[in-house]
């Protein structure tokens, strides 16, 4: 932990905070938060890895952007894949971001008929096209089938439901002190760390290779 602590302040990456808010957070809670999570389409990886990563993201925030985009890959291929690391996507969407509520519905539609990862892929990338007016259903039909597509829209515009996990993420976020996107909550044996903001890969990746080869 004193490493990290140590490397952090020359290589942090500037994200998106909520408005009023500033600093950055990185600390431990050795309280265990109830059961282990259900899988579903917004987690990813072995439920038995030793390891637990809770994304936290804003789909209006650039650096959360450049994280999925820029760093997700290797995470997924050298963590996820190898069965050492699971990582749990949530939503935080910040106030001062008008569209990224929205931007989540499309997600969470796409996940309930089994395109999450594309979508928020695409959702991801094409950001600039739609942050500014919240037109982001033709980027996803982009990446979608007519039927798929279809279904999403009718889910965005009919499912109350879709917010729920937002909601869930959201009051997470609060009672683990974040108020800046992107975050992440490595879980590990009951104890919760915050980190906040996520460093350079080449940081994270070193930190999470010697989490794991704690006993």
């Amino acid at each position: 932990m004193r490493l990290l602590l140590f490397l952090l302040p020359a290589l942090l990456i500037t994200g998106d905070a909520v408005a009023g808010e500033t600093g950055p957070v990185h600390k431990k809670a050795a309280a265990e938060r109830g059961p282990a999570l259900i899988q579903n389409y917004k987690e990813f990886g072995s439920p038995n890895a030793p390891v637990t990563l809770e994304l936290y993201t804003d789909y209006s925030c650039p650096s959360c952007r450049n994280f999925y985009i820029q760093t997700m890959p290797a995470l997924m291929a050298e963590f996820v894949n190898t069965n050492r690391v699971r990582i749990v996507h949530r939503d935080f969407p910040l106030p001062q971001h008008p569209f990224s509520r929205l931007a989540a519905r499309y997600a969470n539609a796409a996940g309930e008929i089994g395109k999450y990862d594309v979508v928020v892929t695409q959702i991801f990338r094409t950001q600039p096209e739609w942050d500014q007016n919240g037109a982001i259903e033709p980027q996803v039909a982009k990446v979608l089938s007519p039927s798929e597509m279809a279904k999403v829209k009718e889910l965005v515009k009919t499912d109350s439901h879709l917010d729920d996990t937002v909601t869930k993420d959201v009051a997470l976020a609060n009672q683990d002190g974040i108020n800046q996107t992107p975050s992440m909550v490595l879980v590990r044996n009951g104890k919760r760390e915050v980190i906040a903001p996520i460093p350079p890969y080449t940081v994270l990746k070193s930190y999470l290779t010697s989490v794991l080869a704690r006993r």
